[in-house]
């Protein structure tokens, strides 16, 4: 099989979302489109673009990006079982295409991408097994579903509602508090007027002193009571508004001086890290580039929200916008 055959074969086993960071990674040409991206490719522009992407000008394109990278890197891949280099890269399109060009499109080359093409064959076929033994659920499991999913729904909602609701109180009782504090010191200015009112018109000035002392004392108390009490107020409505925590993937541990508000992964718990992020909308999800494998790099790097770091400079900058 030749070279631009082979390209051609492993650019069409990948991905909408890969075929497009292909093109813009190898500033490839597609006649007709200025600017391609993931919906434009569809069942009738597809093998449009598949042909265009392996031209005889892209297959040069690709082949001095290869080339280039050779002279920088030393890979030794080639030299690995067959098999073993399927398992390991997978489809990588770069990696692949590298092997192949060390290998000369030889029996190597061909072997691997016959077998890629026979996996991606069988992938499809037991997806659409899958999606007809989908359809085949009878309607009251769907409805079981529904119903479970209604109810889950209610229930978020009513937390929604409940936790709204204690915001308010703790709103208005925050408010309360504060009339009722400015009412007393106007109370103290008052007092401390009348004081000196009192004081010009007695003749017993100790006394006078004395008894206002312990008045504008016991104010004193109140008025700190009352501001302790609109800490609390404040506190408990801080706890109830929504706090960021923070998961780190391939941070190295020196970086983080404190825990207590962050999550941190290895860099085999790829797969957790991203269900949390489905999971946790909300939260701070950051990534050192440098601590994960390239294929989880570009896992993630799909993800929309993620933050990816290259050094501890930018880890801080961004920790520092959210605390």
């Amino acid at each position: 099989m030749d070279r631009s055959k082979t390209i051609r074969e492993l650019f069409k086993l990948q991905s909408n979302e890969n075929k497009v960071e292909i093109i813009k990674e190898y500033e490839l040409a597609i006649r007709g489109f200025s600017n391609i991206e993931v919906h434009n490719i569809n069942s009738n522009s597809e093998m449009y673009i598949v042909s265009e992407a392996s031209n005889k000008q892209n297959i040069e394109k690709i082949q001095k990006y290869i080339k280039s990278k050779l002279k920088i890197e030393d890979d030794f891949s080639n030299l690995l079982d067959k098999d073993l280099i399927i398992e390991r890269y997978g489809d990588d399109f770069t990696k692949l295409v590298t092997i192949f060009e060390k290998d000369q499109y030889g029996n190597l080359s061909d072997y691997i991408i016959n077998k890629l093409i026979e996996k991606h064959n069988n992938t499809n076929v037991q997806k659409d097994a899958l999606s007809k033994g989908k359809e085949k659920l009878n309607s009251s499991e769907q409805e079981d579903k529904l119903k479970k999913l209604r109810k889950i729904i209610s229930d978020l909602e009513t937390t929604v509602s409940e936790k709204d609701k204690k915001i308010k109180s703790l709103l208005f009782e925050r408010k309360t508090l504060n009339s009722k504090i400015e009412e007393l010191e106007n109370l103290y200015y008052q007092s401390k007027k009348s004081w000196q009112i009192m004081k010009a018109s007695l003749d017993e000035e100790e006394r006078v002193n004395s008894e206002l002392n312990k008045k504008n004392n016991e104010l004193n108390m109140q008025i700190a009571e009352l501001k302790s009490e609109k800490n609390r107020i404040i506190h408990q409505y801080a706890e109830a508004s929504t706090k960021y925590q923070f998961h780190l993937m391939g941070i190295p541990q020196f970086w983080i001086d404190d825990h207590k508000n962050s999550k941190v992964y290895l860099p085999t718990e790829v797969d957790n890290f991203i269900d949390e992020f489905h999971k946790k909308p909300r939260d701070i999800f950051i990534v050192f580039k440098s601590g994960i494998a390239l294929y989880d790099f570009r896992r993630l790097k799909k993800l929309r929200g993620m933050k990816f770091v290259s050094s501890f400079e930018e880890f801080k900058d961004i920790k520092g916008d959210f605390l």
